[in-house]
């Protein structure tokens, strides 16, 4: 009896608080019935588990490494979802899915309870397709970043497509959102879409058709050439001395990595990672330097 009533007392509190309405449904189907990007919730009072809040809205904010999700919508002054090891993450056909396929600009609905600075997720849902918004899609302005680097890189000027918006888990903070596109040739280049600089462009895709049998470049060759393509797209080259320096190689690639340790609390090192096949062609250019995130 005094669970019931210590049950029926905190759905009282909640009720008091926000516009939310009670309901004997589970949890679960008290979202599923919510709208999408709606600022409305339901709270259910489930005999034995507590005050349940149900909270749909926008992602906005990722983090990978804690395990948080940030809506723009806030009910009971909270708008950050803690996903647990417990969390059960579903889409609108009721598939598991996984929590790299949840990107910012998505709509989600979560049902969980309060915790002390975020809801605790019981269940994810995803109300809608997860096609991206055509905000999130081809733009002009990255289009004239990767031009503009290629023709520093002396890469190919050739058509590109739009493929997806994902966080990059080796970005500083694990969750920096990017905008990838690929070329004609299969190189992907990956854009911040907040300070338009290219992040990232990886040509391994296109490496298996290299031919086998190809002039081989020193190693000390590819380490000037290397250095040449950091001068040439690191605004302030003469801040390579304040950067810790390595190089390494795998099977037929040269990697030339400069780090940035002054910087600390990222889960990442910032860095700048340029990798040449030994033919000279560039396989991977990766610079995180400048980013705040």
């Amino acid at each position: 009896m005094f669970r019931k009533f210590r049950s029926l007392a905190l759905a009282f509190i909640f009720i008091s608080g926000c516009t939310a309405s009670v309901s004997k449904t589970t949890a679960t189907k008290a979202v599923k019935r919510s709208t999408p990007g709606s600022s409305s919730s339901k709270i259910t009072a489930t005999p034995g588990k507590g005050v349940y809040i149900g909270i749909s809205g926008t992602v906005t904010d990722i983090s990978f490494s804690n395990q948080v999700i940030t809506l723009d919508k806030t009910v009971n002054d909270f708008n950050k979802i803690a996903l647990t090891e417990e969390s059960e993450l579903l889409d609108q056909y009721g598939n598991e899915i996984s929590l790299q396929e949840i990107q910012p600009g998505m709509t989600i609905q979560v049902v969980g309870k309060a915790g002390k600075d975020a809801i605790i997720a019981q269940k994810v849902l995803l109300p809608r397709p997860t096609s991206l918004p055509s905000t999130l899609q081809f733009s002009d302005e990255h289009v004239n970043a990767i031009d503009t680097i290629r023709t520093k890189l002396d890469l190919p000027n050739l058509p590109l497509e739009f493929i997806t918006r994902v966080p990059d888990p080796n970005s500083p903070t694990g969750s920096l959102a990017v905008s990838k596109y690929r070329d004609a040739e299969g190189r992907i280049f990956s854009v911040d879409p907040i300070t338009n600089r290219v992040i990232e462009i990886n040509a391994r895709p296109i490496i298996s058709s290299i031919s086998s049998d190809v002039t081989t470049t020193s190693t000390e060759a590819l380490e000037e050439k290397a250095k040449e393509m950091f001068a040439s797209t690191v605004p302030d080259s003469s801040s390579q001395s304040q950067l810790r320096y390595e190089q390494a190689n795998k099977s037929d690639a040269y990697f030339f990595n400069w780090y940035d340790e002054s910087k600390v609390g990222f889960l990442n090192r910032p860095q700048l990672q340029i990798g040449l096949h030994q033919n000279g062609e560039l396989v991977v250019y990766y610079n995180t330097l400048y980013l705040e995130n």
